[in-house]
């Protein structure tokens, strides 16, 4: 199972199958362990930090390419949705045509479609090259993980490697509201798409000198129509949840919505159980415990934190007055706390327990979001 920036699960990669099966094909470079990492970590750190350094830039892409109010929630959302819409197709994909041919079309459509957004004159350009990113990024991340897991076959080196890769993306997404603030207030808001330009440039380059084009004999299709359905299923949700608050619950657009949601997503389900060769999912992994809670926890968990970013660096700027500079700033603390807590968690976990640890991160998020929630006009 691969992990998502928000830290879901992304099985289908060839982390899942391990080393041992016998389907595994390696051609490319001599192993490069660091390399490796650095390739991974380099690619998630890209993915990650999307997710979260154009909300400090939101009030100036607002101004600059004219956006209404509804309409701006589309620059984060239509990178997150395809994103997670694909992610599972993306493990596939990358078994099915070789990790380092993958590493190299995701690297590309990331750098392309930030260029693109970069220079985007309208909402429709930006929006669309957002979801190009999005699309990109759910090639890399089940990818990033993959390749640690196997080129570290040692168990102890495995552990440290993905430590480490987690650290860093934590990290990744701590920081980079401030990376936005810094690029917009110093440069433009355009800037924080090109910035992934230089890093597309060195993941390249450490991807050609270790990345092997490590492949699985065993698939022998990729599940498109599930990794439609669920999209659909994603996209009319979250359209409906926006037309709800702009216009009202009880309006025809939020309600066909709503009702394509429930469709799409029931169409997926019954797919993947009763008609898919190679399913996106399988459905009996929930049957155990710890997976179905924890995906359900890491679901309020991405929901929570991305929605306060989004809503955080609005009010910051539009209500408080501040700059885009002061305004990532002020969610250092965050950054400190996310990279602190990452840390320290596996420590925790050994030492108290893993049950314990995570209840008093719930408890924690609880309290802060609690007191986001009563900031006003005077905070």
């Amino acid at each position: 199972m691969t992990e998502t920036p928000s830290g879901t699960a992304a099985p289908g990669t060839a982390s899942d199958r391990g080393s041992d099966t016998g389907t595994d094909r390696a051609s490319g470079p001599r192993p490069r362990p660091g390399l490796v990492l650095a390739t991974a970590c380099l690619g998630q750190v890209m993915v990650v930090l999307d997710v979260s350094v154009v909300n400090v830039a939101l009030p100036s892409i607002a101004g600059d390419l004219g956006f209404r109010p509804g309409g701006l929630s589309w620059v984060v959302n239509a990178y997150t949705l395809v994103f997670g819409g694909l992610l599972l197709l993306g493990g596939r994909f990358a078994d099915f045509v070789g990790h380092r041919v993958a590493m190299f079309l995701g690297l590309a459509v990331f750098g392309v479609t930030s260029v693109l957004g970069g220079f985007a004159q309208t909402p429709g350009q930006l929006i669309a090259a957002r979801a190009g990113q999005g699309l990109a990024g759910a090639l890399l991340a089940p990818l990033s993980l993959a390749v640690i897991m196997v080129t570290f076959r040692e168990t102890r080196a495995r552990a440290r490697a993905v430590g480490i890769w987690a650290m860093v993306s934590a990290a990744g997404s701590a920081l980079g509201v401030l990376l936005g603030g810094v690029l917009t207030e110093w440069l433009s808001w355009r800037w924080v798409l090109f910035v992934n330009v230089p890093i597309v440039a060195a993941a390249l380059i450490l991807a050609r000198l270790s990345v092997h084009d490590t492949r699985t004999t065993r698939m022998s299709r990729l599940d498109l129509p599930g990794a439609l359905l669920v999209t659909v299923a994603l996209t009319a949700l979250v359209n409906g949840l926006i037309r709800a608050g702009e216009h009202g619950w009880g309006t025809a657009g939020a309600l066909v919505s709503f009702a394509v949601a429930v469709v799409a997503g029931a169409a997926f389900a019954v797919w993947e159980l009763r008609a898919a060769a190679e399913p996106l999912v399988r459905f009996g992994v929930f049957r155990a415990r710890p997976v179905w809670l924890a995906n359900v926890i890491v679901l309020f968990l991405g929901a929570a934190t991305v929605a306060g970013f989004y809503f955080a660096s609005l009010f910051l700027q539009n209500v408080l007055g501040y700059s885009p500079l002061r305004a990532g700033a002020a969610f250092l603390p965050f950054c400190f706390g996310t990279v602190v807590g990452s840390m320290l968690s596996g420590r925790l976990a050994t030492r108290f327990g893993a049950r314990a640890v995570l209840t008093a991160g719930l408890v924690l998020g609880a309290a802060g979001m609690l007191l986001f929630g009563l900031m006003h006009a005077d905070s």
